[in-house]
């Protein structure tokens, strides 16, 4: 078992370190850690804010007096990975196909995130348009999740919405004549590379197949161009309308239920979680400091204060991240990515 790994890595570098009685801590100037805009980056930094402190304490468990910890949110997928390649950052926060996309680059999986399933996990969208909200469950976590295909509340998108809740199934020409709304980023998994999957699955077709389309670059773009009805169709995460159900009535002044107002019409095949890598590219970088960042990250992530921090990407947990564990991943992005 992957946590028992881990466990077993913190075992050891504690016996390490009390047999060693280290007098002097490895000494690290700064800390760089850098997450990709699946939110909105305010509320990213803000929620992060109080693991400056703990990621400190818990290092110098294991040996590593970290004097400064920085959090940053980057203006895409590729620009967190391209950091991480070039050395400039030590540890990040990503989605399984940019990580494929950069793996050759110095990038190193050590965590793939848990998160709650939801309550319903069906490939039928009709089952995810009931008007009620679909939470997480709080017992059952896994480590994948899945892409929604979303129809918004402009003329075109409830014309869409309507054929797929009257059982009818839609055609290319429908939906290409649609206005859609994908991650400008083609290594987002849940943004391009899945969605474009169902599309190839269900029609030969991707997204770079579509003549209408705006690009996005954090999920909070997809909600409010929904409530603007500039997107006829948008693909993003799971739980966009729960995350959005407020400010669609505030800020966005919509006057119906987002759960009423934005519906499904497609559902994508599991998507691995999002993962922490690391750099082996940093000037800081060691196998020793690896395993301390695994072992000190498991401990964060599975503290009550880690889990409120880390709950601002769904994140309710971590396991040791496997390589071998992306395959599916990377004959899907091969595939996009051929297609292209």
């Amino acid at each position: 078992m992957r946590v028992i790994k881990l466990s077993l890595i913190l075992f050891i570098i504690v016996s390490l370190v009390g047999c060693q009685t280290i007098e002097e801590p490895d000494k690290i100037e700064e800390l760089v850690f850098i997450g990709v805009p699946s939110m909105d980056p305010e509320l990213i930094l803000t929620r992060l804010e109080p693991m400056k402190e703990l990621v400190k304490t818990t290092m110098l468990e294991f040996g590593y007096e970290i004097e400064s910890v920085e959090f940053q949110v980057s203006t895409n997928n590729s620009a967190a990975a391209e950091a991480l390649a070039s050395g400039a950052t030590l540890l990040g926060y990503m989605g399984g196909s940019t990580y494929i996309d950069y793996e050759n680059e110095g990038l190193e999986i050590i965590m793939t995130s848990l998160r709650g399933n939801m309550e319903v996990d069906s490939f039928d969208p009709r089952d995810w348009n009931t008007g009620a909200v679909i939470n997480r469950s709080k017992v059952d976590k896994v480590s994948y999740t899945r892409a929604l295909i979303y129809a918004g509340p402009s003329p075109k998108g409830k014309e869409l919405l309507t054929k797929v809740m009257s059982g009818e199934e839609l055609t290319w020409n429908e939906l290409s004549a649609a206005n859609w709304c994908h991650s400008s980023s083609v290594n987002s998994g849940l943004g391009y590379v899945f969605p474009s999957l169902w599309l190839y699955d269900n029609y030969g077709k991707t997204l770079a197949d579509l003549d209408n389309v705006l690009l996005m670059n954090n999920n909070g773009d997809y909600a409010i161009n929904l409530a603007l009805e500039n997107c006829d169709v948008a693909v993003s995460y799971l739980t966009l309308r729960n995350d959005y159900q407020e400010k669609w009535n505030t800020e966005f002044n919509r006057s119906e239920s987002i759960w009423d107002e934005v519906g499904v019409i497609g559902v994508t095949d599991k998507i691995m979680n999002g993962i922490i890598v690391i750099s082996k590219n940093h000037k800081d970088y060691s196998e020793e400091l690896k395993l301390a960042l695994s072992a000190a990250f498991l401990e964060i992530t599975n503290s009550e204060s880690g889990i409120e921090a880390f709950g601002v990407y769904n994140i309710e947990g971590f396991i040791e991240g496997q390589s071998e564990d992306f395959e599916t991943l990377r004959k899907a992005y091969e595939l996009v990515k051929g297609l292209q």
